[in-house]
This record gives C-alpha cells, structure tokens and sequence, in this order.
C-alpha cells in the first residue's frame, strides 16, 4: 500500500510540474543610433516602441545622415520565456534596454 502512494504521489508531482505553462514574449528593438562624426562624444539615439514606427525611425535616421553625423539602426529581437511569476521582471528589464514586447 505505501508503493502505491508513493507512486501515485510521485505521478501527481509529475503531473502538476508539467502543467505549468511558460509565458512568452517577443521582444524586439529598433533604433537610430546617431553620433557627430567630428566628436563621438555627441549622440542622438531614437528608438520606438512598436511594431509600425519603424518608418518614423527610418526618416530620422536617413535625415541624420544626411548632415554630418554617422548613423546606424539597431535592430535586434530576443524571445523571453518565463514562469508566470517572473515573466513581469524579464518584460520590465527589457524594456529598460530599448525592446518593446509583445505576448507571443
């Protein structure tokens, strides 16, 4: 009889761990990074934070260029997976860092 409790306990663990499903994000950076090409010290960076004003950010950097500044656009993406309790924490700190995302 203790076997089987054992067994059964076990097979619930097992069960209940699986049943937890990972929050996903899509996180995704887009910005004109900018500097003075005679002191480096001077830099403009302009990001966004959605999906459809990437041509905004595209004019900016293209007007940029234009002048005497050399300009790059930086553009990265990075899918962030977590459990329920902590998936705040990684949108939160990617954020900070320029990405917006969104839940996949």
């Amino acid at each position: 009889m203790r076997n089987s409790f054992v067994l059964f306990s076990f097979l619930l663990l097992v069960t209940a761990a699986s049943s937890c499903k990972k929050s996903c994000y899509q996180c995704n950076q887009y910005c004109s990074y900018c500097e003075l090409k005679s002191d480096s010290s001077i830099v403009y960076k302009i990001c966004t934070n959605r999906f459809t004003d990437h041509n905004h950010i595209d004019s900016i950097e293209n007007s940029f260029s234009d002048t005497t500044y050399l300009c790059n656009i930086l553009n990265n993406s990075q899918e962030v997976c977590d459990g329920p309790n902590a998936i705040s924490q990684a949108v939160t700190y990617y954020e900070e860092e320029d990405y917006f995302c969104s839940p996949k």
